[in-house]
């Protein structure tokens, strides 16, 4: 990834600001419903997956 790849990553995560924990959850949610064998891959419970994306969002 380039630094001006980055740099839109992390504005995007700006952008959403307080919604990044909705959006984790929206996130897994229509991922399980497209493709549920997903699901095996995640081990880790919901709220801690929600809670690794709030983490690594700049907002955080």
């Amino acid at each position: 990834m380039t630094r001006d790849q980055a740099q839109i990553v992390e504005d995007s995560f700006t952008a959403f600001g307080p919604v990044t924990l909705e959006m984790g959850e929206t996130f897994y949610d229509n991922l399980f419903e497209i493709a549920p064998t997903m699901r095996a891959l995640f081990l880790t419970e919901r709220l801690n997956r929600r809670c690794a994306l709030h983490r690594y969002s700049p907002m955080s």
